[in-house]
């Protein structure tokens, strides 16, 4: 039934949330665990070298994971594009409050023109990535030059439907913290090889979890789309897009 589902994946976004706070215990777990051991080492053995191995490698890895928190956590996401303020914009910006007020979800802060045929919503989220911060709508200006009033409708409704919270009230921070897990891998990547293969293993149950949230997010933003655009506006977006962005090119 269709409440059950929404039950079985608002469960699995809890479940999510869960991981994803434990997904830095798990690592500060696993650097006291070679700490620890180094100690027992050291209490049952005279192997000096081999007990200070396992404490320099937790110390490294705890580094490692506190070095990569902390510039992912002070990481000021590059924002780009021509800021479209509401005065020049009018339309625009009752249309975004209106679709935004449709899907149950907080408006952007501003919107940005982007030279691309593309369309997105993103956040600086806090406190990594559970609680939300200052969001930004990118409209790719192709598609104010090609597309029916219609269709950017479709194609707005479509990307605030994301952050929709009508079915699945824990979808937003889920979203969030798929995108710090993954910036946090990438940092481990480049400083820390065993805690970037260690926590990968931990971050796929993660993106497992979460997959079923973020599929009914895709399909609750295309509803959105059909439901505030209109079907055919909706799949004439659909259609139209691949055509623009070759010609575009």
């Amino acid at each position: 039934s269709t409440v059950g589902d929404a039950m079985l994946t608002t469960l699995r976004a809890v479940l999510s949330l869960a991981l994803l706070v434990g997904f830095y215990g798990y690592a500060f777990g696993i650097a006291a665990a070679f700490l620890v051991l180094g100690v027992v080492v050291a209490s049952f053995t005279d192997s000096g070298r081999g007990t200070a191995a396992l404490i320099l490698l937790g110390l490294l890895m705890a580094g490692s994971v506190l070095r990569a928190t902390w510039k992912v956590a002070r990481a000021k996401p590059t924002v780009e594009g021509l800021p479209v303020p509401e005065q020049r914009a009018p339309e625009l910006w009752a249309m975004v409050r209106h679709l935004a007020a449709a899907v149950d979800t907080r408006p952007p802060d501003e919107i940005r023109l982007v030279p691309e045929v593309n369309a997105a919503v993103t956040e600086h989220s806090r406190l990594l990535g559970l609680v939300g911060g200052r969001r930004y709508l990118f409209v790719g200006l192709p598609l104010l030059q090609a597309f029916t009033v219609s269709q950017l409708r479709s194609v707005l409704a479509h990307e605030l439907g994301h952050y929709s919270h009508q079915h699945v009230r824990l979808a937003e921070p889920v979203h969030r913290g798929r995108l710090l897990i993954g910036h946090t891998l990438e940092q481990l990547a480049r400083g820390s090889w065993l805690a970037f293969w260690l926590l990968r293993l931990y971050a796929y149950l993660y993106f497992l979890v979460s997959a079923a949230v973020s599929r009914v997010q895709e399909v609750e933003a295309d509803r959105a789309s059909a439901r505030l655009a209109g079907r055919a506006a909706a799949i004439s977006t659909l259609r139209d897009l691949p055509g623009l962005a070759a010609a575009w090119q």
